[in-house]
This record gives structure tokens, C-alpha cells and sequence, in this order.
């Protein structure tokens, strides 16, 4: 069970699927990670729904949804987080998530393979 698991009902259809990063539930569609859910006691400030961004998108995204900030304690500059705490929470989580569905360039990123570690003594 991931925190604020209504995200994954409100992709529907889409072939959502979640991983571990950061600390946080990351979703996937496809190989493009695009929110993470975190609720933890230890540093609630970054608490809700991490929007996975581009720094470029941060004032487009804002403007769109007042709610989203930056991170507080994280130092994660490609993330926005709607705080858990926000009035409007599970409305624009809905509103984030037609965006996904519309396939928005505004959210989303593939990340980098990771390179193979090399074996000891080879």
C-alpha cells in the first residue's frame, strides 16, 4: 500500500506501476516516472504528491496549480510537491493526473539507465 493511493485510481487506465525512489512511492507509466507519494513522520514538510518536472515547467505548473511548490527539505530541484496539507489536495491531484493522461510534456521524465557495476577482479 502506497501513501494517497487514489493517484493510482485516478490513472486508470493507464499502466501505472510503483517503485521505491527517495524515500517516496515513485509511479511510472511506461519507463516515465512521473509523481511519487510520500507521508512519513521524520520531515512532513515534503509530505503528498511529488510532480515529476522540469525545472523550465515549475512556473507553468504553478501558475496551473497554485498548491504546488517546491520541495522544503529535499534538495530535489526537478520535483514539485503538492503538499498533503493543501485545501484543494485530492482536486488537483485529479487536475495533475488529466494532465498525465493527456500525455502533458509538462510532467514526466525518463530516467537515466543506470550503468552496469563492475565486478570485483574482472
Amino acid at each position: 500500500m502506497i501513501p494517497h493511493d487514489f493517484v493510482l485510481d485516478l490513472l486508470y487506465p493507464l499502466p501505472a506501476y510503483t517503485k521505491r525512489l527517495f524515500g517516496t512511492s515513485a509511479i511510472y507509466i511506461g519507463d516515465k516516472v512521473v509523481l511519487a507519494t510520500r507521508q512519513k513522520e521524520e520531515i512532513p514538510q515534503d509530505n503528498g504528491i511529488w510532480v515529476c518536472t522540469k525545472v523550465a515547467h515549475h512556473q507553468v505548473l504553478k501558475e496551473l496549480f497554485p498548491s504546488l511548490r517546491n520541495l522544503k527539505t529535499f534538495k530535489i530541484k526537478s520535483w514539485l510537491v503538492l503538499p498533503e496539507s493543501a485545501d484543494d489536495f485530492e482536486e488537483t491531484a485529479e487536475k495533475v493526473v488529466t494532465l498525465i493522461k493527456h500525455n502533458s510534456n509538462l510532467i514526466g521524465s525518463i530516467p537515466a539507465k543506470r550503468k552496469p557495476k563492475k565486478g570485483k577482479g574482472k
